[in-house]
Order: C-alpha cells, then structure tokens, then sequence
C-alpha cells in the first residue's frame, strides 16, 4: 500500500480507538 493509505488507516485507528475509550472508559459524567 501507498504511504497515503498507511497515514489513511492509522488515522481510523486512532480515531476507533479514541472513540472505544470514550465510550467504555469515560465517567458517566462525559456523556
């Protein structure tokens, strides 16, 4: 793969797992 498309899937990487963070580790005052 292209180097765009490492930086492309990195990027959803870090954006899933920000997002599995803030649901399942983030205090209920969060949401």
């Amino acid at each position: 793969m292209s180097q765009t498309r490492w930086l492309l899937l990195g990027a959803v990487v870090v954006g899933l797992a920000v997002a599995l963070y803030l649901i399942f580790f983030c205090p209920t005052e969060c949401h």
